[in-house]
Parts: structure tokens; C-alpha cells; sequence
């Protein structure tokens, strides 16, 4: 009997795996580059799961019915430094890449003011459903499956240590991570 329930214990964790086992390409045409991670402090991984867009190429994300999960955030930030991580962690976990559109771009920061905020108006007019009386806050975490907002965060959990990230327990850590994770699967399903 005992060899029995073994058997389909183990048969069942084949037929629904756990996590997010399997490799995941998302289903868009974006202009993405390896992502230059090095400046969030707290990140100490050399191979992290997030392909760089800019700020314009997220919008077609939106505009063009495709599917993504996409990180705006910028290094200088210190709730950003302490998501970063546990997003990463997240995306690894689910084998896939986070599109991240860095805030601070060069080539968004040498546009003239009123090309910026044309670009940032949009980008709120887009996330709309998402954000707080229209206040674009970061870190913002935003799951879109064709075109469509699935799962969003702003900021971090009021547990998350932002100073003192090193000093976070488990189980804060954990929390967060358990956010992203939901928020990568309602890209998945």
C-alpha cells in the first residue's frame, strides 16, 4: 500500500510541477539587450534574469497585445535596490526574463523635458488601473499577458528592510518574493 501512494505522489508531482519549471520565451518582438544590473547594490548575481527596454519599447507591450513582466525602476533608488533581488530571485525560479526599462536612461534623460513628460504621461495613462490617484511610483512590477495588466506592485512590503537589506529575515524576503512570483504566474497561466 505504502508503494502505491509513493507511486502516485511521484506521478502527480510529474504531472503538476511545482514553482515554474519550465523555459519561458515571452511571446513578443521587443528591441531587448542584456540588462546592466551591476549598479543595484544589493543584486550579487553575474547572470541575472532581466533583458533591458526602454521606456517607449514597454508600450508596445500594451499597445501590440503582447506579454511580458516589465520592472521601471532606476539604480538611485533604494526600494528599487531592495527589489531587484527578489525579483530576480522570482524570475529565476520561473525561468524566465524580466524587462527591465531603466528610469534613468541617457537616452531618456537627454530628451527635452517635454518629450519626458509626454513619455511619462503615457506610460501612466497605460498603468492606470494599477497605481494610486495616478501617482507612478517605483519599484513598479507590472505582469501584462496580451496587453492586458494581470498582477502589478509598487514599492515593497512594509516588512522589507531598505538600509539594512542584509539584516531582512527569511520569511520578509520570502513574502516579497512570493508577490512576484504570483505576479510572473498570472503572465504564465
Amino acid at each position: 500500500m505504502e508503494k502505491l501512494l509513493l507511486t502516485v505522489i511521484l506521478v502527480t508531482m510529474n504531472l503538476f510541477p511545482s514553482g515554474c519549471s519550465q523555459e519561458i520565451e515571452w511571446n513578443n518582438d521587443l528591441n531587448k539587450t542584456e540588462a546592466d544590473m551591476s549598479g543595484y547594490h544589493y543584486l550579487q548575481d553575474d547572470h541575472p534574469a532581466f533583458e533591458q527596454i526602454t521606456l517607449e519599447e514597454s508600450f508596445r507591450l500594451f499597445e501590440n497585445n503582447q506579454s511580458g513582466v516589465v520592472l521601471y525602476s532606476r539604480t538611485s533608488c533604494d526600494f528599487c535596490n531592495a527589489a531587484v533581488p527578489i525579483l530576480n530571485e522570482a524570475a529565476k525560479d520561473c525561468n524566465v526574463k524580466i524587462l527591465y526599462v531603466d528610469i534613468d536612461d541617457p537616452a531618456f534623460i537627454s530628451l527635452p523635458l517635454s518629450d519626458q513628460k509626454e513619455l511619462v504621461d503615457h506610460l501612466t495613462e497605460l498603468v492606470s488601473s494599477v497605481l494610486e490617484n495616478n501617482n507612478l511610483l517605483i519599484p513598479l512590477v507590472v505582469g501584462v499577458k496580451n496587453g492586458k495588466i494581470t498582477g502589478s506592485y509598487v514599492g515593497l512590503t512594509d516588512s522589507i528592510k531598505i538600509k539594512e537589506y542584509k539584516d531582512n529575515d527569511k520569511a520578509a524576503l520570502n513574502g516579497m518574493k512570493r508577490i512576484y512570483t504570483t505576479i510572473i504566474h498570472s503572465v504564465l497561466k
